[in-house]
């Protein structure tokens, strides 16, 4: 765990990572991701590893940069589950009681992974993020239905 930390720190920390706030894991990496569609905050940890496998995992959330509404919880939800079906690398979780919406990646970390390679994930995981993001605010601000936001994230990986 430590391992993994300490790379984390040396490659994303000297550029962005910030202090735990009150209450969160002191062990945690906090950023701010900035991405073609918006900027939302980052905060990674690593899980002690399984007694019979040494390889550590570690978990990258984002909060997407958006409130949903109450009346507006079921669409988002119905995206959440469009997306989570496309996705080939992380979940998309909420919108939670204050209506929130999280990306979740959880990955295995082998003991001889370089730093390179962690620093890949992360850059993964802000992909994924970034290209979803305006699905969410096309539902959430643009009126669109989720079938709509899909339809038309398609469309735009098809020409891209």
């Amino acid at each position: 765990m430590q391992r993994v930390l300490e790379h984390l720190r040396k490659d994303l920390g000297k550029r962005h990572a910030g202090s735990p706030r009150r209450g969160e894991d002191p062990q945690a990496l906090r950023f701010h991701a900035m991405g073609r569609n918006g900027n939302w905050a980052v905060v990674m940890t690593v899980d002690e590893p399984c007694p019979e496998r040494a390889d550590d995992v570690l978990d990258i959330v984002s909060t997407l940069p958006l409130t949903v509404s109450r009346r507006q919880r079921a669409a988002v939800g119905e995206l959440v589950a469009c997306l989570n079906a496309l996705a080939d690398d992380g979940r998309f979780e909420g919108p939670d009681a204050s209506g929130r919406v999280h990306c979740r990646g959880l990955h295995r970390i082998p003991a001889d992974a370089v730093p390179s390679s962690l620093r890949l994930l992360v850059e993964r995981h802000i992909a994924l993020v970034d290209r979803h993001l305006p699905s969410f605010f096309a539902v959430v601000a643009g009126g669109q239905t989720p079938t709509e936001a899909v339809s038309q994230l398609e469309r735009m990986r098809r020409f891209a």
